[in-house]
C-alpha cells in the first residue's frame, strides 16, 4: 500500500510541475488542481496540508532533483573516462526528459525568477553544478571551473530539452543513430567548455 501512495504522489507532482510550467503560479489553487487532475482536494490536503507554497516547493523539487541524481561519483569499470560517463548520463537524461519534459521547462521558465520558485531552482542548480564539478575532477584529475561547468550544463540541458519536446522525431528505433550522433556532439562540446577557466 505504501508503494502505491508513492507512485500516486509521483504522478501528482509530475502533473503539478506541468501546471506550473503552463500557468502563472499565482493562478494555481487546490481547487484548480483538483478540477484539472480529478484528484480530490482532500488528497491534496493529505499530501501538502493547507499550504499551496508547500505544494509548489515539493513540485519544483520533484521536477528538478532528477537531474541532480544523474550525477554520481561512482566510477565503474564500464565508465572508465569522462566521455563514457557523460554518454551514459546523457542517455538517461534523454529518457527522463522524454518521460517528464516539464522539469527542464520549469527550469527555463523560472531560472531567473526573483521569487521563491526561482530561488529554489537556483539552489538545486548549484547542487547539480557542485556534483558535476566533483565528478569531473574524479574522472579527469583536473580542477573543475564552476562557471564553465554551469555554462556547459545550461547548454546541455537546453539541447536535451529540444530533443524532449520533439519526441515524435527523436524517440523511435530509426532515430537511434541520430540520437547517438547528437550525444557524441554534446559530449564533445560540453567537455570543451568545461576545460575553460571562466571568471565572473
Amino acid at each position: 500500500m505504501a508503494r502505491k501512495k508513492k507512485l500516486d504522489l509521483d504522478a501528482l507532482l509530475a502533473k503539478i510541475v506541468e501546471l506550473l510550467y503552463r500557468h502563472n503560479p499565482h493562478e494555481l489553487s487546490f481547487s484548480m488542481i483538483s478540477r484539472i487532475t480529478k484528484i480530490p482536494r482532500s488528497t491534496l490536503y493529505y499530501y501538502f496540508g493547507n499550504s499551496k507554497e508547500a505544494m509548489i516547493e515539493e513540485a519544483v523539487k520533484y521536477g528538478m532533483e532528477h537531474f541532480v541524481q544523474l550525477i554520481t561519483l561512482n566510477k565503474s569499470k564500464e565508465l572508465l573516462d569522462w566521455d563514457s560517463f557523460q554518454k551514459a548520463r546523457l542517455n538517461q537524461a534523454i529518457q527522463f526528459i522524454h518521460d517528464y519534459p516539464w522539469g527542464p521547462g520549469l527550469y527555463f521558465r523560472f531560472r531567473n525568477d526573483t521569487g521563491k520558485i526561482g530561488q529554489r531552482i537556483r539552489q538545486i542548480e548549484n547542487e547539480y553544478v557542485r556534483k558535476t564539478k566533483e565528478t569531473w575532477e574524479v574522472y579527469t584529475g583536473s580542477e573543475g571551473n564552476l562557471q564553465s561547468i554551469r555554462l556547459a550544463s545550461y547548454l546541455k540541458l537546453g539541447l536535451l530539452w529540444g530533443l524532449g519536446i520533439d519526441a515524435p522525431i527523436w524517440y523511435n528505433e530509426k532515430s537511434k543513430k541520430n540520437i547517438e550522433q547528437i550525444i557524441a556532439a554534446i559530449t564533445k562540446a560540453t567537455a570543451t567548455i568545461m576545460k575553460l577557466r571562466l571568471t565572473t
